[in-house]
């Protein structure tokens, strides 16, 4: 995403990148020689991969969408390595909306789910979407505390998005796609194989205006989130835990390192200067 990105800011368009030369392509010091030869040598392959694409997303009533799509999020295209698509299953309008991500612990404690779920219905009384990961724990919480409070919920997946992962959230996952959206930045039929997991975790902050973590151990891929984060501009939030409990450490070095410590709705958003309106009934 990264090198297309790159790409895009030297020829202009995707159309101008495909119908460049070999050696106006080769004066691009960021591009490697494999991918070079994939866009000179394998552009028919690639248009028939794209065609393929279009109609699998058209059988299985996903969306997607291209960075020059007017419902593409403005905040995801910012950053510095936006993915240049997302299929979307639901209601792609929503990723444009003002929201908040809220990630942690997959094993979490029975206070960090309680949390969660309480902190994201919150939030969404006050019309922020909430968006997290689908996984188990933490991220599956907030998903529910969204839905119960009668809001919106985004769920960013590290697989392709006829396949629902983990299964146990299959009917969360049916309840988000009619109330909320799920999305992903690869091709249906992807694998969540474990290295696509922090490459999505981008994708969870970029949406965002601020990251809210609620349980995370000193090393996690939650901490990978909050730290993308920072590096895109948005605002961390951390949710104080117990002192001797390992899946609060990581929150708790967030704080030290200047994190907002939250205790109620209330401080995300006063920090994020957003009127506190009275809630949805």
């Amino acid at each position: 995403p990264a090198t297309l990105k790159k790409l895009v800011l030297r020829f202009g368009s995707a159309t101008q990148i495909l119908a460049a030369s070999r050696k106006d392509l080769a004066e691009c010091s960021f591009l490697r020689k494999d991918s070079l030869t994939c866009l000179c040598d394998q552009r028919t392959i690639a248009a028939t991969a794209a065609d393929r694409e279009l109609l699998l997303s058209e059988k299985t009533g996903t969306t997607l969408l291209c960075w020059n799509d007017p419902l593409f999020p403005p905040m995801l295209k910012e950053i510095n390595d936006p993915p240049p698509f997302l299929h979307v299953l639901g209601f792609p309008q929503l990723l444009s909306a003002p929201g908040i991500a809220m990630v942690g612990a997959r094993a979490a404690s029975s206070y960090g789910l309680q949390v969660a779920e309480r902190l994201a219905g919150d939030l969404a009384r006050h019309e922020l979407v909430i968006t997290s990961g689908f996984a188990l724990g933490i991220d599956t919480a907030a998903h529910r505390g969204a839905l119960a409070a009668g809001g919106k919920t985004i769920a960013v997946m590290g697989c392709g998005l006829d396949i629902v992962y983990p299964r146990q959230n299959r009917k969360l996952h049916e309840q988000i796609a009619t109330h909320g959206a799920i999305i992903s930045e690869t091709p249906l039929g992807t694998l969540p194989e474990g290295f696509r997991f922090p490459a999505r975790n981008r994708i969870i902050s970029g949406l965002s205006l601020g990251v809210v973590v609620v349980e995370a151990a000193h090393r996690s891929g939650t901490l990978i989130t909050a730290h993308q984060a920072l590096e895109q501009g948005r605002d961390v939030f951390a949710i104080p835990g117990r002192i001797d409990s390992p899946k609060s450490e990581g929150c708790h070095r967030l704080i030290q390192e200047g994190a907002k410590l939250v205790h109620s709705v209330a401080d995300i958003l006063e920090e994020l200067a957003l009127a506190i309106s009275a809630p949805s009934p």
